[in-house]
């Protein structure tokens, strides 16, 4: 009975720490952007900047990466403590994600959340493996509730982990899901934190139409999947032909990203996670051809920023392309539930991923 009472108290405690080392985290990288990017570049409205900018600060981010983030070196990484690895990811992810990446602090975030369940375990039950894996899964599941403030949000966050662990849920991970959501929500709300995306009100009148809006979501995700699959393969061969250094990558990583930008406009910049309201409340004014634009060119930029060294993850920005679809479902119907439909966009999009392995693969990088 103690020992449950101190596992109980352990995931309560690492989803605290995961919600606050979120908040930080996020707001650490949005007051970086709004610093330098919007308030001194202006680039919202100044797109020259937005390319100088982009290839300035990706080689200075390459360069740093090339220096100082050595996977070859196993003996270096041997000696590297926990903290320290916690500490390096989330720096290189930072920078990375404030260099202009199109891609999501899930990447970033899971293995910090991941290593804050392993440094509890270690600390309270003596590095026991099992511990250190229920922990790891309860960060996992506080992260992604976080990122929606709903434990809709969590119940992806318990699907991701399971997948990528192989493990089966059963009563226990689905227990221990329930304990970390829970948690996770209400640390969240204490903080005042809105989690990362601002959706709009939904609708809750449901009908047989809504069922079939559904499965056109679900489509939609698998579409997108297969578009972005087709991009990162045609993108590695691409590195693979002009990328023969790291300065090379560099400059086509940097050069490329900006050129995706100045095509794709100010919607495509970055995670996208802050442009999710606007792409509602503006759907009207960009339209149906723009909304497929803003779509088609968001998932270059994010196979691009993957392909070529960037850090971070596909499935924040998944989110972004998944609201876009709904944004452009919502100039004809507003009969669904937003965040439900966006879900189910991203669902469609990770059942299409169990062949080509390219959004969850990247989760962890």
């Amino acid at each position: 009975m103690k020992d449950k009472l101190k596992l109980v108290l352990s995931i309560i405690v690492v989803s605290i720490l995961v919600i606050v080392l979120y908040v930080i985290f996020e707001g650490a990288v949005n007051w970086a952007i709004d610093a330098f990017w919007i308030d001194l570049l202006n680039t919202q409205n100044n797109r020259i900047l937005t390319i100088l900018a982009t290839i300035g600060i990706g080689i200075i981010f390459f360069s740093t990466i090339h220096f100082i983030d050595k996977p070859g070196d196993k003996k270096a990484n041997k000696k590297q403590s926990q903290v320290y690895k916690l500490i390096a990811v989330v720096v290189i992810g930072f920078f990375s994600l404030f260099a202009g990446a199109a891609l999501g602090p899930e990447a970033i975030l899971i293995p910090s959340s991941l290593l804050i369940g392993q440094l509890i375990s270690n600390f309270i039950f003596k590095s026991n493996k099992q511990t250190a894996k229920i922990l790891g899964l309860a960060g996992f599941v506080a992260l992604f509730v976080a990122f929606f403030n709903s434990i809709l949000g969590g119940l992806l966050g318990f699907y991701l982990a399971t997948k990528i662990s192989k493990q089966k849920p059963n009563k226990f991970t689905f227990l221990v899901f329930i304990i970390s959501s829970l948690a996770a929500l209400v640390s969240l709300n204490l903080l005042d934190n809105k989690g990362s995306f601002a959706f709009p009100p939904s609708s809750t009148n449901y009908s047989i139409l809504s069922v079939v809006f559904f499965i056109g979501f679900f489509l939609g995700g698998m579409l997108y999947q297969k578009i972005l699959a087709i991009c990162v393969k045609y993108f590695k061969q691409l590195k693979n032909d002009y990328s023969s250094t790291w300065l090379a990558n560099a400059l086509f990583a940097s050069i490329g990203l900006a050129v995706i930008f100045l095509v794709g406009g100010y919607y495509v910049q970055f995670t996208g996670n802050r442009n999710i309201g606007p792409i509602f409340t503006d759907a009207t004014q960009i339209g149906v051809l723009g909304l497929i634009w803003i779509s088609l060119i968001k998932t270059v930029a994010i196979a691009w920023s993957s392909t070529f060294g960037y850090r971070g993850g596909l499935v924040f920005p998944t989110v972004f392309v998944a609201s876009s679809i709904a944004a452009l479902v919502s100039l004809y119907t507003t009969n669904f539930h937003v965040v439900a439909a966006i879900l189910v966009v991203v669902a469609g999009a990770l059942y299409a991923d169990k062949k080509d392995n390219v959004i969850i693969e990247n989760l962890g990088s």
